[in-house]
């Protein structure tokens, strides 16, 4: 089945869906052929990365404070507590150590997808007054309403107006125009609005001064990664005509086979930490907030290193300031949520 037709066909199974689904260009792109999306050219690759970045801006133009709102909410429900705080509140432990060990004068810090700027907030509680004086602040994000809240929030908690920078606009756009310019570039729980990381990880890598630093909190997940997942999860969930979506689905993923690996306990458990969240998301989100969508680029804390290395960073072993291992998970027995720390060759 051709990209067109298994997008149309997903529209007509789950139009009453108390989720958006959204487009399985959307997953990782080495899942693709698993949905059957398959390409016959490089050009036709490329195409299919373009459309994935289309389909993901039209999520991120509409996000707000209140919509993120609905995430935490969703996720203290499934029992992960703030899952995004918790992931901002670790990425600060990592710049922090950064910083007290950088040597004296100025450190520029790039945020990307910084959002409402709960990480960059996250960040200056962590390092306490003497390293404010010593950081420049650049938040990039498409969402504009979203990083006007967060200039608001950043000048209230006391950051001088000189010391951030706020730039609208997604970071595959302005990375290129940022040659040799961060000493430390963060994102948390914003990686994964990407279906193809490499590239994004190349100009990330480029935009780096010499021993720059990159720190990624995210969701470590393989829901998306196989139809097979996304079915069991759809099982869960209650909405008008469901047997007919579901049969609907199962002749879409027809004659393509889970693909059987024996998956370490702590990504199992990870998996349906994710699936646990999307149905309590499905509860609580409001009317009038814009809705996240299932179908997303999570993927192994393993595919992530995998594509840093790919990019010419290296992975240290152990995380800096401490003796903990990298990745660093934040939750016993799941790989669900996790930091990585990456450094420029």
């Amino acid at each position: 089945m051709n990209k067109h037709a298994t997008e149309t066909a997903f529209k007509e199974c789950f139009r009453s869906l108390p989720l958006q689904l959204g487009s399985p260009l959307r997953v990782a792109h080495f899942a693709w052929a698993r949905w059957g999306i398959k390409w016959a050219s490089q050009s036709e690759f490329k195409g299919f990365v373009k459309q994935s970045e289309e389909e993901y801006a039209k999520e991120w133009n509409r996000t707000t404070g209140a919509s993120h709102q609905d995430i935490a909410l969703a996720s203290k429900a499934a029992g992960l507590l703030d899952a995004n705080q918790r992931l901002n509140m670790k990425v600060a432990e990592v710049v922090r150590a950064l910083i007290a060990r950088a040597e004296k004068g100025e450190v520029r810090i790039l945020d990307l997808g910084a959002g409402a700027g709960a990480t960059t907030l996250a960040i200056l509680n962590a390092i306490g007054q003497r390293g404010r004086d010593r950081v420049h602040w650049v938040l990039l994000d498409p969402a504009e309403e979203a990083l006007g809240q967060a200039r608001k929030a950043l000048i209230a908690a006391g950051l001088p107006e000189n010391r951030v920078e706020v730039v609208v606009g997604s970071d595959l756009s302005r990375l290129p125009k940022w040659p040799r310019r961060f000493d430390v570039v963060v994102s948390s729980a914003a990686m994964h609005h990407h279906a193809y990381l490499q590239p994004l990880f190349s100009l990330i890598a480029k935009a780096m001064k010499p021993r720059g630093h990159l720190v990624v909190g995210d969701w470590f997940n393989g829901l998306s990664l196989e139809p097979s997942k996304v079915l069991g999860f759809l099982r869960g969930l209650e909405w008008p005509e469901k047997e007919v979506g579901l049969r609907a689905f199962e002749r879409l993923c027809d004659g393509r086979e889970a693909t059987r690996l024996k998956e370490p306990s702590e990504d199992r458990r990870a998996d349906e930490q994710i699936a646990a969240f999307w149905r309590n998301y499905a509860q609580i989100r409001r009317p009038g907030t814009s809705s996240f969508i299932v179908l997303e680029g999570h993927r192994r804390s393993r595919h992530y290193v995998a594509d840093l290395r790919r990019a010419g960073m290296m992975v240290p072993r152990w995380m800096p300031g401490r003796p903990e291992r990298n990745p660093a998970f934040l939750m016993p027995d799941s790989s669900l949520l996790g930091v990585i720390w990456a450094t420029k060759r």
